[in-house]
């Protein structure tokens, strides 16, 4: 996929999405850990997100991006900067609402990560795998066990999610008394 981005920008340089979705495509490599050099693929993530700003700055996609780029710097004031005018762009694409749900989260505002992942999910009807862990683990922190429990098995199910999405699925059943379905989990 990265190479048709590539390709994208190679037929037209000032074409903003072509880098948002370059730089997407870095970022998701990223967090499923298919890159030897994580730092390297981060710091093309950024300068893609970057680029797409400078060609346009009403993308609300290209600063949702890199909200959620600086969030794996932990930069979070950045983070929250960008992830705000992602919002404020675009008040209903989802994508503004998932960054701004990991800064919030990674930042120790756990209540307002769990808003706003659900307010994405309202726009979207669905999360990529790194929000669903985000919001199993924003439920955890708060102490609902059975949120978790209801959200990954009922909304999600278990198929195409991180092993940090089952890590918090177990230990949600382990909090609840529930061994049996957490070592099944594990």
């Amino acid at each position: 996929m990265r190479m048709l981005f590539q390709r994208a920008i190679a037929l037209d340089a000032r074409y903003a999405d072509a880098y948002v979705g370059l730089g997407l495509s870095y970022r998701g490599a990223i967090m499923l850990g298919w890159l030897p050099d994580a730092r390297d693929a981060l710091k093309k993530a950024e300068e893609a997100a970057r680029e797409a700003i400078r060609l346009d700055d009403r993308n609300s996609r290209a600063y949702a991006l890199l909200g959620r780029i600086l969030v794996l710097r932990e930069e979070f004031d950045q983070a929250n900067a960008a992830s705000q005018r992602a919002i404020a762009l675009n008040p209903s694409d989802a994508e503004g609402y998932l960054g701004y749900s990991a800064v919030l989260l990674w930042s120790g505002d756990t209540a307002g990560a769990i808003e706003a992942l659900e307010t994405a999910r309202a726009y979207d009807g669905t999360l990529d795998i790194e929000s669903t862990f985000n919001l199993a683990m924003a439920y955890y922190l708060l102490d609902r066990p059975a949120d978790v429990i209801a959200y990954v098995e009922g909304t999600v199910g278990r198929r195409g999610q991180t092993v940090f999405t089952h890590v918090v699925l177990s230990m949600a059943y382990a909090e609840l008394g529930k061994l049996e379905q957490a070592q099944e989990v594990v």
